[in-house]
């Protein structure tokens, strides 16, 4: 108990060598064995080693056992998974961030998402990002005239460039022209860029890997590595 208890507390923790991973397996490992060693010779409810008697707890001890034995497999299989697609996702975002801060592969993407007619993805997601980067530089007027027309092309209910964004995050954009608030911060918008990158990433970025203006990306970027 005390190891499990500490291998939870530091579970969050920084793990460069990857130690948790193996104490995982190692106490999975154990779980099994534990239980039917703890079980026998602490409690033997038949008292087996007494006089031979087989109850029907043992059978209750078999199917612990045959349990632990079901989910160390598939709980070590799971993991392998699930950090594989960690590993592939991390490596496809780094690839899309390529591509969003290239010239050539941004153009690209663009012509990509007009031919699927959601180009106004992109293009908010450039002008949101634009307002951040000029946040500091900018006066509280510009800061809310700025975001205002954002709001307005992109963002409120029948924009001419509306742009898929949950309820929550409509909302609490909404609330700041309603409300005619003027004191804005630097991550107004945040909730907004993260939802739009998601949805290019995991959607339109997907169709691009298989269109022609992928073939056409790499291309060019073959062309000016050589």
């Amino acid at each position: 108990p005390g190891c499990i208890y500490l291998f939870w507390k530091v579970r969050k923790e920084p793990d460069p060598l990857n130690i948790k991973v193996e104490v995982g397996y190692i106490l999975l490992a154990a779980a099994p064995v534990g239980t039917v060693w703890a079980v026998t010779y602490f409690v033997d409810p038949g008292h087996i080693e007494l006089d031979g008697s087989f109850t029907w707890h043992y059978f209750l001890i078999l199917a612990l056992f045959v349990y632990w034995s079901a989910t160390i497999p598939a709980t070590i299989v799971y993991s392998q998974i699930y950090n594989y697609r960690e590993k592939r996702i991390g490596r496809d975002s780094e690839k899309f961030d390529n591509l969003l801060s290239s010239e050539i592969g941004i153009n690209l993407f663009a012509a990509h998402l007009a031919s699927e007619h959601c180009v106004e993805t992109l293009v908010f997601w450039r002008y949101a990002n634009a307002w951040k980067s000029a946040f500091d530089k900018s006066s509280d007027q510009n800061r809310y005239d700025n975001l205002k027309n954002i709001y307005e092309q992109f963002i409120k209910e029948w924009a001419p460039l509306q742009v898929n964004l949950s309820n929550d995050v409509r909302s609490d954009l909404d609330s700041i022209f309603d409300s005619n608030k003027r004191e804005l911060s630097k991550d107004s918008v945040d909730d907004a860029i993260q939802e739009v990158y998601i949805l290019m990433f995991t959607h339109s970025y997907v169709r691009f890997l298989q269109s022609e203006f992928h073939d056409k990306y790499q291309n060019a970027t073959f062309g000016k590595a050589i």
